[in-house]
């Protein structure tokens, strides 16, 4: 019989749970498909090993044909509050079919997507993989993230100080500021290579996660690569908006980058700071969320080097 969870797709093809004792053959599978520089056993393990979420809900899924992992459908889950309620988020990572065997990617994906409770995201969907999870159901979110270079937004340093005084950008005991929620994101991320900073002007404050990544900037005048720092999660925007120079400055200087990227759509009407275009498509499934923007916490974004 098949194991729970299980289902035979046609012919000897069986779709499954990846289990603890399938790791290494998927890790050799994603290695020999994506052929990257980065990509080692080492760093495929951190989509299995994540610390947030024990017991894992699964390890993803399988295509497996003779005995053979021919396929794989990563998904990294977690359990976070957003809208003021509790969800199940599933983001998809690391898809990877045999060549040969590209006609069972539809069954696989429709066995991931099965449980509709699941709020499902894809944060770095190839082309081919937009159009399959738009039959799914997905929405797509087709729009851009804005780089922002040091030196570029000197206003926001002349916000006057007399009424609330200086800015501080805490180092120690950080986490006594932050709420049960925030406190929880904390602890939860402090062990990956992203860096959490809170900034606190009296009785105000901001936490925000950063992430160090390299990239092609296009849209610049001279085509380069860079590193930038890209803010997976503010929990105050407004404030990140008065004191914008400052607090950029600050992340570049800790993570030796050359600007910041984030989300302009999540800064108010107020103030919404001119950036560099940068082009980026992600999609999401969810039952129960429809306006509040999911952030790039507890991915592939966080456990790879992309």
């Amino acid at each position: 019989g098949l194991a729970p969870g299980a289902r035979r797709a046609a012919g000897s093809a069986i779709i499954r749970p990846a289990k603890a004792a399938d790791v290494d053959e998927i890790c050799h599978l994603l290695d020999q498909r994506f052929q990257k520089k980065w990509v080692g056993k080492g760093i495929w393990e951190s989509i299995f090993n994540y610390s947030w979420l024990e017991p894992k809900t699964n390890l993803g899924y399988v295509v497996e044909i003779s005995g053979e992992i021919v396929g794989f459908q990563g998904v990294i889950y977690a359990e976070r509050t957003l809208d003021g309620k509790r969800f199940t988020t599933g983001n998809l990572t690391s898809w990877c079919m045999r060549p040969e065997h590209q006609s069972w990617a539809s069954a696989l994906l429709a066995t991931v997507l099965e449980d509709e409770s699941v709020t499902y995201t894809a944060l770095t969907p190839t082309d081919s993989k937009v159009r399959i999870l738009q039959e799914f159901g997905f929405q797509t979110k087709r729009d851009s993230v804005h780089f922002y270079p040091a030196l570029a937004h000197l206003g926001s340093l002349l916000t006057p100080r007399a009424d609330a005084g200086r800015i501080h950008n805490v180092t120690e005991g950080a986490e006594r500021h932050l709420s049960c929620e925030e406190q929880r994101i904390y602890r939860d991320h402090a062990a990956y290579d992203c860096r959490q900073f809170v900034f606190l002007k009296g009785q105000e404050y901001c936490f925000l996660v950063s992430k160090r990544r390299s990239s092609q900037l296009r849209k610049l005048p001279v085509r380069m690569g860079c590193s930038y720092s890209h803010v997976l999660h503010c929990s105050n925007w407004d404030f990140l908006a008065k004191h914008f120079e400052y607090i950029k400055l600050r992340i570049m200087l800790d993570q030796k980058t050359i600007g910041v990227v984030c989300d302009p759509s999540c800064f108010s009407d107020a103030f919404r700071p001119r950036g560099v275009a940068m082009e980026r498509v992600t999609l999401s499934r969810s039952s129960g969320l429809d306006r509040t923007p999911i952030d790039d916490l507890y991915s592939e974004i966080v456990l790879l080097p992309i």
